[in-house]
């Protein structure tokens, strides 16, 4: 599979410089840039650059979504398709979610949740 990854919060490259000047949403970068998989991560809920974004709404829905769930955020359809295996050592996201800090499990660092793929 071919791919390109992109710096979510534009501190790497400029691919985001329109959203970081708030010309352009991350709901419409996705549609117009024909994202095909997005990373949830904890940062999602805290930091400013996604703060009431489609990437936070993600996340939230990720706390809850079970792999092959469906959801519909903006109009963009994502499929959850992959968790960090991580999460398969305990039976719920919200025993390890730290709210406002980064995940961690056994004191290490969970930098990235689920993958979603944009349908």
């Amino acid at each position: 599979m071919k791919g390109y990854c992109i710096s979510i919060d534009g501190l790497i490259g400029s691919d985001i410089k329109d959203i970081i000047f708030r010309k352009k949403s991350y709901s419409d970068f996705i549609k117009e840039n024909n994202v095909r998989f997005i990373v949830t991560n904890g940062d999602f809920n805290k930091k400013v650059f996604s703060k009431n974004t489609i990437l936070e709404k993600l996340y939230n829905c990720d706390l809850n979504c079970k792999i092959g769930d469906i959801v519909t955020i903006d109009g963009i359809k994502f499929k959850k398709i992959f968790t960090n295996d991580y999460y398969n050592k305990v039976n719920s996201y919200l025993k390890i979610d730290s709210g406002k800090l980064v995940r961690n499990y056994n004191n290490e660092w969970v930098l990235w949740d689920s993958v979603f793929e944009v349908l």
